[in-house]
């Protein structure tokens, strides 16, 4: 878990007091999101024994743009 940090203004937004908002971050980060949101019981629930995830880094990337890859 990495702290997050506002877009918009470079803030850091806080989920209480002194406590920084926390999100995965890094190239694990899909694969916990998949996990804490449950997709992977979903998919086994809907009978799925692979998928295909992929991860495109936006190399473009600068304030306000948006990645269009």
């Amino acid at each position: 878990m990495v702290p997050v940090v506002g877009a918009d203004e470079g803030r850091w937004p806080l989920a209480g007091a002194l406590a920084p908002m926390m999100k995965p971050g890094g190239h694990g980060a899909i694969w916990k999101l998949m996990l804490d949101e449950g997709v992977f019981a979903w998919l086994a629930a809907h009978r799925r024994e692979a998928a295909l995830v992929r991860q495109i880094r936006c190399l473009a990337r600068k304030a306000g743009s948006v990645c269009t890859n």
